[in-house]
């Protein structure tokens, strides 16, 4: 389909559940994080997700992890980019809860960690619906102060669930996005029909009705910077982006990154009152 999912072999966790049947890391990240983030705390679960019918369908189960911050009042959905899970995903999903002072949950696509299944373009949304739902469902958080942000691969769930919430929820970053999966392979390409593409993001982003942050590196080898900046050019609410002096996987390592972040969520706030 395009654009080929590379999960880490082996997963970069491992998992073990307690005599309450509460889920934990087999290594010490809880326990550090306890000591020296006490603001913070973690919840990890599993998520059923995927269709019924048929036999290939069956219901998945999808790892989601919950940083909850005591002095947050806002709350980031963040889908990784291809070739991590949660195992490296979580020390990014820790220091954002952390330096922005918001609840960060985090998820891994089918075959991903330990999510069961395989990781397609269509399970990947399934994916992300479930762990919507469970976010809004049952731990009961408000859509309206729930930003979506996507990283890379992430970014084609992300703007695919921005665009069916409308204004029900806060914001949107979308970092090193791609024009859609057949444009990263071949990103010469001009016309290519939607059907045949996966996350066609190039026309999906044109429907989020919420403020939008794209951030990309400008020497990005994997998804051209001209890729973001089209689709900055096609948002219909987008905030002051953020070009860096970054390839593809250390923009977070720039100095402009959590400044620029911090600035959004002031922007958000702004829009909200």
């Amino acid at each position: 389909s395009g654009m080929s999912f590379s999960p880490p072999q082996p997963p970069g966790y491992g998992l073990t559940t307690d005599e309450e049947g509460e889920l934990h890391y087999t290594d010490a990240f809880e326990t550090q994080m306890a000591k020296l983030y006490p603001i913070i705390s973690h919840q990890l679960k599993v998520v059923r997700c995927g269709e019924k019918k048929g036999s290939q369908n069956k219901k998945r189960e999808i790892i989601v992890c919950y940083f909850r911050n005591r002095k947050a009042k806002n709350t980031i959905l963040f889908s990784h980019g291809n070739a991590v899970d949660l195992g490296r995903a979580r020390f990014f999903l820790l220091y954002i809860s952390w330096k922005l002072r918001v609840n960060v949950v985090g998820y891994d696509y089918s075959g991903y960690g330990h999510s069961s299944g395989k990781p397609t373009a269509q399970s990947a949304v399934q994916d992300i619906m479930a762990c919507w739902k469970d976010v809004i469902e049952v731990e009961k958080f408000d859509p309206k102060t729930i930003i979506l942000y996507g990283q890379s691969v992430g970014t084609g769930p992300t703007i695919y669930l921005a665009r069916k919430l409308g204004n029900q929820i806060r914001g949107c970053i979308l970092q090193c996005p791609f024009l859609s999966g057949m444009r990263v392979l071949r990103p010469g390409l001009k016309h290519w029909p939607c059907w045949a593409d996966i996350y066609p993001n190039i026309k999906d982003v044109k429907k989020i009705e919420v403020p939008v942050l794209i951030i990309h590196g400008t020497k990005d080898q994997v998804v051209p910077v001209e890729q973001g900046q089209k689709l900055f050019d096609l948002c219909k609410f987008p905030v002051e982006p953020l070009w860096v002096d970054a390839s593809h996987d250390d923009v977070e390592q720039s100095s402009d990154f959590l400044p620029r972040l911090k600035r959004l969520l002031k922007e958000l706030d702004r829009v909200a009152q």
